[in-house]
């Protein structure tokens, strides 16, 4: 194998020297070159293909470094951007878990919304119909948390002595606090989850900064360029030597 050697001028400290060494192996293979031109020529391609994959670590950097700035700004203005036609009363929505969740994740978490205003639906539903324990019946239907939230915002121990418990532990109590306090919590979930699409494109799409990325797209150009040049040149001086060989072969 011929030229192996990593010029330590060639690769960043954290960089590795295998991976660049099965690089620059794969390229000696396919070219063969022969003297220290060729060598170097195929040495320069090497250089060329690794810099450019560095180019694709770098803009996948730029968006990162754009997305916490994105998230840093003011919590809501991202999410009011993506959802300005939907009203103001969607900005609360969370950005940072709309970017990580996947489309799965939401789609679980919506059904699981959706069976949990069912079971609150039922419950008022039991409420209404005035039978006989309604009230327990009611309760017992609840989704547990919802059951534990009920409990505890009637609870006198919850509350200072000169506050109010908001609820009355009874069917009426609790047909309040459903319809005021647990169906606009659902709908707040359920539109948030709604919206993560949109609030995760609309992030995504402010990360890219046209003027930082201007210069690595330039930069890129060049080394294309560059890799364009050494290649022809590098068929040239093959061709070259072949040529001379076949005249002393002759």
């Amino acid at each position: 194998m011929k030229n192996l050697a990593v010029s330590p001028n060639r690769l960043l400290p954290w960089e590795d020297v295998d991976e660049y060494e099965t690089l620059h192996a794969g390229m000696l293979e396919a070219y063969d070159p022969q003297g220290p031109m060729e060598c170097h020529l195929v040495n320069e391609l090497s250089g060329c293909i690794w810099r450019t994959k560095r180019t694709s670590i770098a803009e996948s950097a730029l968006h990162h470094k754009g997305m916490h700035e994105v998230i840093d700004r003011t919590y809501s203005k991202a999410s009011e951007h993506a959802l300005a036609y939907l009203g103001p009363s969607n900005s609360d929505s969370s950005m940072t878990t709309a970017l990580v969740a996947t489309n799965e994740d939401t789609a679980a978490k919506l059904v699981s919304a959706q069976g949990d205003r069912a079971m609150t639906e039922k419950a008022r539903s039991i409420l209404n119909s005035g039978r006989p324990k309604a009230y327990e019946k009611a309760l017992a239907a609840l989704r547990g948390d919802t059951a534990v939230w009920w409990l505890d915002m009637t609870n006198p121990e919850e509350y200072d002595e000169e506050d109010e418990v908001p609820y009355d532990r009874n069917a009426d109590g609790l047909q309040a606090f459903l319809t005021e306090e647990v169906l606009p919590d659902y709908d707040k979930t359920e539109r948030e989850l709604q919206n993560r699409p949109a609030i995760k494109v609309q992030i995504c799409a402010e990360t890219l900064n046209p003027e930082k990325h201007q210069a690595l797209a330039v930069y890129e150009t060049h080394l294309d360029r560059k890799l364009e040049r050494t290649l022809a040149l590098l068929m040239k001086v093959q061709n070259t030597r072949r040529q001379a060989e076949k005249v002393n072969l002759g």
